[in-house]
């Protein structure tokens, strides 16, 4: 069972790196925009933009299906015995710009609906024990782990996907393969990693979102 928690809070919590968490993770990681731009920064990975980090690290799906007028997006690669392609000797190897949904966990984030600007619950698994030994402020976790630039791509990628999964909705089934090219360069591939992210996202989902419009 999954209870809220408050930044104010002071919860019971320990990681020993024991690296269980990065096994078992086939279609389970989504890659965000931001994720990618910072592994695309990364030099262990010698990528040249953030398509070389989802060419090589990820595949594509959708979400739900394109029929259901679902959202490409992209899951990180697993090996064949399911632990994620970057674990390296029960460690990551990028472990300085890994993806969001790794240094949250065993915590989901996301915007609030209410006055609050983040929802935020653990994630009960069956590494739950987590959840013992050591303690933890939820402030400064939020500090260590989501910093400022995470929160605000977090709320202004919701908001933005409100928008754009109810154009896709309206847009004519001939036109779904035009978007969806419109998409993937846009949303993710189209960022300069030698500027700032967030003034580029915000730059590409306006022009994405007129784009869509246009199409539907």
């Amino acid at each position: 069972m999954s209870y809220e928690i408050s930044k104010t809070d002071i919860l019971s919590y320990h990681c020993d790196r024991c690296g269980r968490c990065c096994q078992f993770i086939t279609d389970q990681i989504i890659i965000e925009a931001l994720d990618a731009f910072r592994m695309a920064r990364n030099p262990k990975l010698h990528c040249a933009n953030l398509a070389e980090v989802y060419e090589r690290f990820t595949h594509p799906t959708f979400v739900p299906s394109l029929s259901e007028g679902g959202y490409p997006t992209f899951l990180l690669n697993a090996r064949k015995d399911d632990s994620c392609v970057f674990l390296k000797d029960g460690v990551c190897a990028i472990y300085e710009s890994r993806p969001r949904i790794c240094r949250t966990y065993p915590f989901v984030v996301h915007p609030a609906s209410s006055k609050r600007e983040l929802q935020i619950l653990p994630l009960m698994d069956p590494f739950s024990k987590h959840f013992s030994g050591g303690s933890i402020s939820m402030r400064q976790w939020l500090q260590q782990f989501l910093p400022k630039e995470d929160q605000d791509f977090l709320a202004a990628e919701y908001k933005a996907m409100t928008e754009l999964l109810g154009l896709i909705k309206q847009m004519p089934p001939k036109k779904l393969l035009e978007a969806t090219m419109e998409i993937i360069y846009l949303h993710y591939f189209d960022y300069d990693t030698d500027e700032p992210f967030l003034p580029q996202y915000n730059e590409n989902m306006e022009k994405l979102k007129k784009t869509l419009t246009n199409l539907a």
